[in-house]
């Protein structure tokens, strides 16, 4: 029985993909539907789900916190049980990468370039070499 299930989901995978290209080709509604044989209305139905919409843009707006909540309730739910666990490092796994979203949202991660050059400069200057630095890029 999965694998009907899973064939499913991929043919309809395949449909939304054949939806979105005839769509983006510029074809109408009615003629996707001549070409796929699928009614027009469903159609619409399966690409509109794919298009942003007024939530899309609040989370878009807020998505630095709502990294950073996700990050902080899967410390939280982190317990001393969880140590014996495999699923444990995943948890931790998951939460370096919620921060380092987190701080590309925030337009920090561009910090990280700027303590690294700090660090070569000053391994070059205690060598007593200058920094040769690319003045076109």
């Amino acid at each position: 029985m999965k694998k009907k299930i899973v064939k499913k989901t991929v043919k309809k995978a395949r449909n939304i993909e054949t939806f979105l290209a005839l769509k983006n080709a510029g074809k109408s509604y009615r003629e996707i539907e001549e070409i796929t044989g699928t009614d027009h209305v469903q159609v619409y139905r399966e690409i509109a789900k794919l298009l942003p919409n007024d939530e899309t843009e609040e989370y878009k707006k807020h998505r630095a916190d709502i990294f950073a909540e996700a990050q902080r309730k899967i410390l939280v739910s982190c317990t001393p049980k969880d140590l014996k666990k495999s699923s444990f490092k995943d948890k931790i796994i998951s939460t370096g990468i919620l921060f380092d979203k987190e701080r590309l949202e925030r337009n920090l991660s561009t910090n990280n370039h700027s303590i690294l050059f700090s660090l070569v400069e000053a391994a070059c200057q205690s060598r007593g070499e200058g920094l040769i630095v690319d003045q076109e890029s």
